[in-house]
């Protein structure tokens, strides 16, 4: 099947969109965002060998590709509305099966797709999403800006280390690494809060955290036993630290007013993410997420 033959049959019954314009055309359009609000946008890619194995379902790397993007819509507040797809498939990755999960997918996210690009490789397959979501103007809540003095609040659709446990072939934790749970059916009830940064953890949860920090110029102090671990008699760290989780970490002066929101900490003076025992230590964490291309 070539890729003119692909996009006919599996991408073109995905792009039910008008401004995808049927995927005819090297361009798509975007609708005016209604009054109030604004479209936000947000990348990401997935490497066979990297992100998803070669024995993995297709059907699930698809799901796996839209909702790693979602989550992070999802940080901004913007409900996701569409996708380009950026694909390099070598013979043996089903086209088929990508398509149904794509658009398994789609349905579940209210997606639609705009376009993109198909192309062939001898090597990994590689997926690369840019996806479009709309959130209300203004209501943005960016890293930059934490405050010291407001509580540190984690949202877990699943508990911290679920998708390291799926990918180890836990039967009870398959689901969290192959169709990963997002925050997404919170996003309602979320964009009612006064949140004031957030983000979500792919990366773990005291790397992520540690971008917000960053980007606010304060620190955090993150107590250990508040976390939710996939596996209380396993090691705590290797927990946080794998990523994968997709759930969201906030910033606010108030407990928001969510089912499942724990605190979990708070923003204090400072340049980095504490994380504290029981006794009050704090304890070293040489490596605090995952980061591609680390120098060990």
């Amino acid at each position: 099947m070539d890729e003119f033959e692909f996009i006919d049959k599996f991408l073109r019954p995905l792009a039910s969109n008008p401004n995808a314009h049927g995927l005819t055309d090297d361009g798509a359009s975007l609708p005016n965002a209604p009054e109030g609000k604004e479209w936000r946008i947000t990348t990401d890619t997935l490497v066979e060998g990297v992100h998803f194995r070669v024995s993995d379902s297709v059907i699930d790397v698809a799901w796996r590709s839209l909702a790693v993007n979602v989550s992070d819509l999802v940080a901004q507040l913007a409900a996701p509305k569409f996708y380009l797809i950026n694909i390099s498939l070598n013979p043996r990755f089903s086209r088929a099966d990508f398509a149904e999960g794509l658009k398994l997918a789609q349905k579940h996210f209210g997606l639609s797709l705009l376009g993109g690009d198909t192309t062939s490789t001898r090597g990994p397959v590689t997926i690369s999403i840019t996806m479009i979501g709309l959130g209300v103007f203004g209501q943005n809540p960016l890293r930059e800006n934490a405050k010291v003095g407001e509580g540190v609040y984690l949202l877990a659709p699943s508990p911290l280390g679920a998708s390291k446990a799926g990918f180890e072939g836990l039967p009870e934790f398959i689901d969290d690494f192959s169709r990963p749970k997002t925050c997404f059916s919170y996003l309602p009830d979320l964009q009612r809060q006064e949140i004031s940064a957030a983000v979500d953890i792919s990366d773990g949860i005291l790397q992520d955290l540690g971008r917000i920090c960053e980007a606010s110029q304060v620190g955090s102090a993150i107590y250990l036993d508040s976390l939710p671990l996939a596996l209380t008699n396993h090691d705590p760290l290797a927990q946080i630290t794998w990523g994968e989780d997709f759930g969201l970490v906030i910033t606010s002066k108030k407990r928001p007013m969510l089912a499942d929101v724990i605190k979990i900490g708070e923003v204090i003076k400072g340049s980095c993410v504490k994380l504290i025992n029981s006794n009050g230590q704090e304890i070293e964490v040489i490596f605090p997420g995952y980061v591609h291309d680390r120098h060990l």
